[in-house]
């Protein structure tokens, strides 16, 4: 038997993505966004209301967009809560230090992936923007690629508010399908 809901924001697994972007004074900002994903080969679609961190993009353009993981949750979290129109310790706070891309994009230091972005467009508080370039950290590579258990990502869980792991392999795409034929 199953059950149905009414229509809900049920998708798993759902990334904790971590914004980071300038004012037009290059004072950055940080902030966790609850809604998104890879939309294109290299864009990336986000929900974004009302934020500081938005006012930025739109002024700005250029931001990073870096994954949760495990050992920053309660900063990812507290990024998410917090804003820096109420606090403007908020980046002492959080515990994470801002260093800057090759590209002049803000990064999260302890954060070891990000994407750096430029806008294309906000409409609907939708924000959609271009990959311009995948900066990691080389703690996270094995064999000179990104290595998902070092990574440690992180994801949301809507229903029970709650944050998850990810978990070790189970498959190889394009690969586990032709086991049927």
């Amino acid at each position: 038997m199953r059950k149905t809901f009414k229509a809900n924001n049920y998708l798993y697994p759902q990334p904790v993505l971590v914004i980071t972007s300038y004012d037009k004074d290059k004072n950055p900002d940080i902030m966790t966004a609850a809604w998104g994903g890879i939309t294109d080969y290299n864009q990336i679609s986000i929900a974004l209301s009302n934020h500081q961190t938005t006012e930025n993009i739109i002024n700005n353009r250029y931001f990073s967009v870096s994954i949760g993981t495990a050992d920053t949750v309660v900063s990812c979290d507290y990024v998410g809560l917090v804003s820096l129109k109420d606090d403007k310790e908020k980046i002492n706070k959080s515990g994470f230090t801002i260093i800057e891309s090759e590209n002049n994009i803000p990064l999260i230091k302890e954060l070891p992936l990000a994407l750096e972005c430029e806008a294309i467009e906000y409409s609907n508080e939708v924000l959609k923007a271009k990959i311009l370039n995948v900066n990691c950290d080389e703690s996270i590579l094995s064999n000179g690629e990104i290595d998902p258990s070092k990574l440690n990502a992180i994801v949301y869980d809507p229903i029970n508010h709650t944050y998850l792991s990810l978990g070790s392999i189970i498959g190889y795409a394009f690969k586990e399908g032709f086991k049927r034929q």
